[in-house]
């Protein structure tokens, strides 16, 4: 495993951990229990959403390289929207 294939497994799972954790304080906030800071203040809901999404946004990011040669998930990806337009 080379030092980038580290890196990006090291990314992807500071991804699941964002996305474990908002989806956590998600389901706790639905269940009337709100995620506290140090200074008792709660944080608003629609703040847990945006970091789930970008949770998903580092795994996305980091999964090309894990599986392969990074630039073939994104060729193929852009292969089938131009075969889709084109036909």
């Amino acid at each position: 495993m080379s030092a980038f294939n580290t890196v990006l497994f090291v990314l992807a799972a500071v991804g699941f951990y964002i996305c474990w954790f908002s989806a956590k304080a998600i389901y706790l906030h639905q269940q009337g229990i709100p995620i506290l800071h140090r200074n008792g203040m709660a944080t608003p809901f629609f703040i847990w959403p945006f970091f789930f999404f970008f949770g998903l946004m580092i795994i996305s990011g980091s999964l090309p390289g894990l599986l392969g040669h990074p630039m073939w998930l994104v060729d193929m990806v852009f292969s089938l929207i131009f075969h889709s337009i084109g036909s």
